[in-house]
């Protein structure tokens, strides 16, 4: 059991040290206590120890000088008559007399106080006995209390655990997507740079054809015998039509390639919210038993604080009260 000081008023701690600090020169034929002494005699806190000592320190050294310079001269022995002397010790007998009938009555209520006393500390120790077998219920239920949290770690490290083999599983499902998308991306590039290069041929073959056009519009302006050059021309016109329809037939193929593929890439953007949002609702169920587990070791904390700060309490009044009847029984022993 760890005692501790109980740090009192100035001026209680002032009359402590200056009673204890005389009866201890009294008790010891005029002889000075040193520091570590008086402070572990009057178990006062350092704090409020130091000043009283030094002043009682400072008025003690005082009237020991005192004393050594101002020693009187030898009297010369005074004769003192019969009546006189018969009267004082009649005197100081009837003083003794009163003051050993005083003496027993002070120790007949010392006796009393020590009783009361005694009896006052059984009750605290019946007290702190119930208190202490209290601090046993407590440390069980904080050892109840740990071990439901250590389980409820447990579950939730095992969940965790399931959590992250989904996570692994999902993130695998995640990279094999992206690489269909990637393959679906290049695909979809090699679709595209296939419609620019037949949108670039459509707009030659318009280009030539406008160019025919304009060609034959001239021949037949200017020369009537061109039906010659105007039906090949037109020959090629049919030609240049039909390459311009199959041209757009394969365009709109590729359009509607290219639509299926942007359906696809929209699929696989929804799976992969999908799984992002299922990882932050573990990441969230995982935050949670963690929240849970630090409140159970906080109320384990506080429990275990509130046990340790009554014990502390009675201990303090265990102490004050022994030490209250150790003066008291060497006042009684004194007297």
């Amino acid at each position: 059991m760890s005692s501790t000081k109980k740090r009192l008023p100035r001026g209680e701690a002032k009359l402590i040290i200056e009673q204890w600090c005389n009866d201890y020169v009294r008790d010891h034929d005029g002889a000075k206590p040193t520091y570590t002494e008086a402070q572990k005699g009057t178990a006062v806190a350092a704090m409020t120890f130091s000043k009283p000592w030094k002043n009682w320190e400072t008025e003690f050294d005082a009237k020991q000088s005192a004393g050594h310079v101002a020693s009187p001269a030898p009297l010369a022995p005074v004769v003192v008559p019969v009546a006189i002397a018969d009267a004082w010790g009649a005197a100081v007998a009837a003083v003794e007399a009163a003051k050993v009938k005083e003496l027993e009555a002070d120790k007949v209520l010392v006796r009393r106080e020590v009783t009361q006393l005694t009896a006052e500390k059984t009750a605290l120790a019946t007290e702190l006995n119930e208190i202490l077998a209290d601090s046993e219920e407590m440390q069980e239920e904080f050892e109840q209390e740990r071990i439901e949290a250590a389980a409820a770690l447990s579950s939730a490290m095992a969940t965790i655990a399931e959590r992250d083999a989904a996570i692994t599983t999902k993130v695998e499902e995640l990279v094999q997507t992206q690489k269909a998308l990637a393959v679906q991306d290049a695909e979809l590039k090699v679709a595209r740079e296939m419609i620019e290069k037949l949108e670039s041929s459509l707009e030659r073959a318009l280009h030539d054809e406008r160019a025919a056009h304009a060609n034959c519009e001239k021949a037949l302006g200017e020369l009537a015998d061109a039906q010659v050059v105007s039906a090949r021309i037109g020959d090629e016109l049919k030609a240049a039509m039909s390459t311009l329809s199959a041209s757009e037939a394969t365009l709109k193929a590729k359009d509607e390639d290219v639509l299926r593929l942007q359906e696809k890439l929209d699929a696989c953007s929804q799976e992969v919210s999908l799984r992002t949002a299922e990882l932050a609702g573990a990441s969230a169920t995982e935050a949670g038993l963690r929240e849970q587990l630090a409140a159970a070791e906080i109320r384990s904390e506080q429990s275990r604080q509130r046990w340790e700060t009554e014990a502390n309490t009675m201990r303090e009044r265990i102490i004050v009260q022994e030490r209250e009847l150790a003066a008291l029984r060497q006042a009684n022993v004194g007297v």
